[in-house]
């Protein structure tokens, strides 16, 4: 859990986010997690093949600025 909210909050980075808030509860079975920033987003397009497993390969080249290692394509 701790690698994937990490993932998350270094997208937020990556993506310029100037506010990034982390806002959780804990209630019995019901519990929630949610990672909210102002960073620039993805288009149409880039959710939609973000959301394809393996639509990017992990060994490409990336930015210096480009944190995100994992997910499921995720930049």
């Amino acid at each position: 859990m701790e690698s994937a909210i990490a993932d998350v909050i270094d997208n937020s980075i990556t993506a310029e986010a100037e506010n990034i808030h982390v806002r959780f509860s804990w209630n019995d079975g019901s519990s929630w997690l949610a990672v909210i920033d102002d960073g620039y987003g993805m288009t149409p397009a880039e959710l939609t093949d973000a959301m394809r497993l393996g639509s990017k390969n992990p060994l490409e080249e990336r930015s210096e600025n480009d944190l995100g290692r994992f997910g499921l394509g995720f930049r």
